[in-house]
């Protein structure tokens, strides 16, 4: 796989992560089967490839999707340009987290907790869910520069709707860090937008599984 490929599929689970926590927020749920190669990510610490990460590219095509609109449309729903904005706070967020060695060595240590504790079947399950998110307010929430998480108080009142926006917050700030890893650049979302949509493209057309 091609940088360019790397790069946009790291991208696409910023994406999906954004857009996820939007639905979280606004409707109180989220897809099983899109949120779970968010979460799984979280415990995949030496991967081979890009892909592996996620499990296959199929799981993000909700975010390569969501990375062709804005890029051929340029205007953004109100759904949209909300996952934007909580995309553009994960990479500000990612590189607070990068020069503190201390949390992410806390970081490290809680997942492999939360690994040893949850085989890779109980991951979405609700405790598992509950440990991802304190662990989360252990460490990125402690960062100083909380992202503001808009919508239905009703949802986000509720504990485990609250704890599936953390534990999706943190797999955002995963692939953030991965986007970096594979050479991702935030001067890359303005000037390299035609290379990301036909990566996007391509990773799209790939038959599914």
């Amino acid at each position: 796989m091609d940088n360019d490929l790397k790069q946009t599929l790291a991208l696409a689970g910023a994406a999906q992560a954004g857009f996820l926590i939007y639905q979280l927020a606004h409707h109180g749920l989220a897809a099983h089967d899109k949120l779970a190669p968010l979460v799984q990510s979280l415990f995949v610490v030496k991967p081979r490839d890009v892909e592996e990460v996620y499990g296959e590219t199929g799981k993000l095509r909700l975010g390569l999707q969501l990375m062709v609109e804005l890029i051929e449309d340029g205007t953004a729903s109100q759904a949209n340009a909300e996952a934007i904005r909580y995309v553009l706070n994960l990479f500000h967020l990612q590189s607070r987290l990068h020069g503190n060695s201390a949390m992410l060595e806390q970081l490290r240590r809680g997942i492999d907790t939360i690994a040893q504790q949850y085989p890779e079947a109980q991951r979405l399950e609700d405790s598992c869910l509950r440990e991802l998110s304190k662990l989360y307010q252990d460490t990125i929430s402690q960062l100083g520069r909380r992202i503001q998480v808009r919508g239905d108080m009703r949802f986000l009142q509720n504990e485990l709707v609250a704890d599936k926006v953390r534990v999706t917050l943190l797999a955002g700030i995963r692939s953030a860090w991965l986007w970096q890893q594979v050479g991702g650049r935030r001067w890359h979302l303005l000037f390299r937008r035609k290379r990301l949509l036909i990566a996007a493209r391509k990773l799209l057309s790939r038959p599914r599984l």
